[in-house]
């Protein structure tokens, strides 16, 4: 089913991908969840930015966040709320206006179509094709497991304590908080 709302949206765990549109009214986006279909009259870094926005942060920050722990990329993936397990990433550089963004958690699978196209699979069956070389989207979504991987690590370390009625509560050992 195709609707078009023009009312608030915020990318939910059933969102799936956000993909570039234009028309005579400008630019939107074709928003694919797993039940439903349909557009916005944003495109698709505004409806990015809109839902970090929601979960208190936004696309240029999760991106500088993104390049502190991984390292400079010109496909960085973001964390939407580790909480939730969202973790996104574009098909190319996230400002360009033909950017595609993808839910980490419904990607299925890859096929190669050619040199510079591959269709990729969705959790609910559902396929797109992207213009872009299976090896290098196989490499983005690498990077967007990292993150994960990175982010789950670092909230998930151990701290000890100690408390002293005399000094007070003091630390006395912490795991590692390196990235790398």
């Amino acid at each position: 089913m195709v609707v078009s709302i023009n009312e608030k949206f915020v990318i939910r765990r059933n969102t799936m991908a956000i993909l570039p549109g234009s028309s005579s009214r400008g630019s939107y986006s074709k928003i694919m969840e797993v039940g439903q279909t349909f557009s916005l009259e944003l495109p698709p870094f505004e409806v990015m930015n809109d839902s970090l926005l929601h979960y208190c942060s936004d696309l240029k920050g999760s991106i500088r966040g993104t390049k502190a722990i991984l390292g400079s990329t010109s496909t960085p993936p973001v964390c939407i709320n580790a909480n939730l397990d969202m973790y996104w990433f574009p098909h190319k550089s996230p400002f360009m206006p033909d950017c595609v963004w993808i839910a980490l958690h419904h990607v299925k699978d890859l096929r190669f179509e050619s040199n510079s196209q591959t269709s990729l699979f969705f959790s609910n069956g559902q396929s797109i094709y992207l213009d872009i070389g299976i090896r290098h989207i196989q490499s983005i979504i690498d990077l967007a497991e990292e993150l994960r991987y990175k982010m789950i690590k670092t909230r998930n370390r151990t701290r000890s304590f100690t408390f002293d009625s005399k000094n007070g509560l003091q630390l006395v050992s912490e795991e590692s908080n390196k990235y790398k």
